[in-house]
């Protein structure tokens, strides 16, 4: 169980790697706010991480590199699922003929997760030990500055019914 749960600090770690450009990617003309975001983090990591130029620079370039990687599997998944949704439309569709393209988004689902984690081990091979674990404890108070924000709460509650996470 802590080895799931140190796994899954690694992915959330990644995900913020990769997430600083990509609230630009979706609002268009705050592409440069998010540029501006990534430099305070970046000379906010510098900081607080103790990080030499050389591990700046590494950190950069494995950033951008994942933010490449990262729209590229995203734009191929969104072209997947609008063909999906486009077969779905069809009233004699049956299941066999959606399958291919699910397993699909199945495959490259599991090839985004694999990016992220890659790009996980990627930061700790920059990073020393003592500074992979202030990176976490980082990127766990952002996340828990951030906990509610962003994305409105579309669970479907039950008026009477227990809350769901």
């Amino acid at each position: 169980m802590r080895d799931l749960m140190r796994c899954m600090g690694m992915v959330l770690a990644v995900i913020f790697v990769a997430s600083c450009a990509a609230p630009s990617f979706a609002y268009g003309d705050r592409h440069k706010d998010g540029e501006k975001n990534c430099a305070a983090m970046d000379k906010k990591l510098a900081k607080e991480l103790n990080l030499t130029p050389e591990q700046q620079s590494n950190m950069q370039a494995n950033r951008k590199a994942q933010r490449e990687e990262m729209s590229k599997l995203v734009d191929v998944i969104k072209g997947k699922q609008q063909a999906l949704r486009e077969k779905m439309k069809d009233p004699s569709v049956t299941r066999a003929m959606v399958e291919p393209i699910v397993d699909e988004l199945k495959s490259l689902h599991a090839k985004m997760l694999d990016q992220r984690v890659n790009g996980i081990f990627a930061v700790k091979g920059i990073l020393t030990a003592e500074q992979f674990v202030k990176f976490q404890e980082l990127m766990d108070k952002k996340r828990g500055e951030h906990k509610g924000k962003g994305k409105k709460n579309h669970s479907c509650k039950e008026e009477d019914g227990p809350e769901r996470d």
